[in-house]
């Protein structure tokens, strides 16, 4: 106990210094006054990075042959946590003490000649996250932009020598997801991977029933995907390629501090109409977001390390359909004070510059939740979680409350389930011709004969 008091003793007092040293060379000093016996410091180095790929922090260390102490600074809040712990083959472990001298997390992973590639868990181990640091000459001072390593792109391609477009989107830690429109099955899938070391790409096409009907395996180049190979349902292999054929911007907006994180993440389009109605309603979730936050700091009694981190969100968006006459996509909004995901599809006539509504497509009268239902019944039961009894008891407690235009036809789907996700059905147009509006845009927009 008289070693930990020490160490948070003269961690409190780094923490008091920060201020005063606004110079790389001063806090380099103040790093090494940590230190029973300063001379014995081997060296003192200064990293960058985020915290799960959301909190951008900047981290100081001091190492004297075994044991490691420094700082990690939040750059948005500016808030300051003294670092303590030990460094033995290329192991590195801290103990994350706040400004009230309690320890308040802990990380732990591997450290190399140029980065810490480590876990950051609360105190008590409840709450874990990814931490990535990079060594820098100075201390970082400006968080970056949330959206560097986030992309969205349009891909076109053949498999098979048929054509397929693809629209996919590249998550944080490499996820990737998205949907790709097979022409010759006039069907919209499901697409779920991963980017890998050495820019390799792994992913994987779903049905609406969660059933794999494929998977592409190459490596993403600004060009495209290349060297890429199709895996079918029935184990034959083919070629196949992919060809980058738009970018779009990506939005960003994130915040962390002692007690929570958030952060929402959403594309940019050329359309003024589309972007505000984007921005907006990111704008209503944030407001929220720092609400929450305000009233669990109002509640704290200072720092209490059980509220470490206790309030999180965080929130994007999947674009279902991009052409020169629509845009339509769905963004999702998470967060652990509400025990629901909240879920608004969108839809853009673009020619005209307004929203769609489902009021918009349908004659009055149209009973479509029952419609829906009609047109998966049977095919219901080839779900891949149809035998869990849960999954049959949420989803028939569910109604479509949303829609998105797709290319091969109208997508309705379930709110957010934490487990099973979203049940999404993509209902052909020639099967709800015959309920569209005589004037209805779809006619247009999707190039349908009345």
């Amino acid at each position: 106990m008289k070693v930990i008091s020490s160490v948070l003793f003269v961690l409190f007092l780094l923490l008091s210094m920060t201020n005063t040293y606004a110079q790389s060379s001063g806090l380099e000093q103040a790093v090494v006054k940590l230190f029973d016996k300063p001379d014995k410091v081997q060296w003192v180095k200064h990293y960058e990075g985020r915290i799960d790929d959301l909190s951008d922090v900047s981290v100081t260390l001091g190492y004297d042959g075994k044991h490691c102490k420094g700082q990690l600074k939040y750059l948005k809040s500016k808030e300051v946590f003294g670092l303590a712990g030990f460094i033995k083959n290329k192991k590195i472990r801290l103990k994350e003490i706040n400004i009230n001298k309690e320890v308040s997390g802990f990380i732990e992973g591997r450290i190399d000649e140029k980065m810490i590639v480590a876990e950051w868990s609360k105190h008590d181990n409840s709450i874990a996250g990814d931490i990535v640091l990079k060594e820098t000459k100075k201390p970082a001072t400006r968080p970056s932009h949330c959206g560097n390593n986030k992309w969205l792109k349009i891909f076109n391609g053949t498999v098979d020598r048929k054509d397929v477009e693809m629209i996919l989107q590249m998550g944080g830690e490499g996820e990737l997801r998205g949907v790709a429109y097979f022409f010759k099955h006039d069907k919209t899938f499901e697409v779920k991977g991963v980017k890998g070391q050495k820019n390799k790409v792994e992913l994987t096409f779903y049905d609406a029933n969660a059933k794999d009907q494929g998977s592409v395996r190459g490596y993403l180049t600004e060009k495209g995907i290349i060297e890429a190979g199709y895996v079918a349902t029935d184990g034959k292999q083919q070629m196949c390629s992919f060809w980058k054929q738009k970018e779009m911007p990506i939005a960003c907006n994130e915040y962390a501090d002692y007690f929570g994180s958030y952060d929402i993440i959403y594309p940019k389009s050329n359309n003024k109409t589309v972007n505000q109605w984007i921005s907006n309603t990111s704008s209503k979730w944030m407001a929220t977001c720092k609400n929450e936050t305000k009233k669990v700091k109002a509640s704290s009694k200072g720092l209490d390390p059980d509220l470490r981190s206790s309030v999180r969100a965080y929130a994007w968006c999947d674009l279902d359909y991009v052409s020169p006459k629509v845009i339509s996509g769905t963004m999702l909004m998470r967060n652990t004070w509400e025990s629901t995901t909240r879920v608004e599809s969108f839809n853009f006539d673009l020619d005209k510059n307004k929203e769609v509504k489902l009021d918009d497509l349908f004659e009055k009268g149209f009973d479509y939740q029952k419609f829906v239902w009609g047109y998966i019944s049977d095919e219901i039961k080839e779900h891949r979680y149809y035998d869990d009894y849960d999954f049959r008891k949420w989803l028939g407690n569910e109604l479509f409350k949303t829609f998105t235009i797709r290319k091969d036809g109208v997508n309705f789907s379930t709110s957010y389930n934490s487990i099973y996700g979203r049940y999404k059905v993509t209902v052909p147009y020639h099967e709800l011709k015959s309920h569209f509006k005589k004037k209805s845009p779809i006619w247009r927009l999707a190039n349908i004969e009345k």
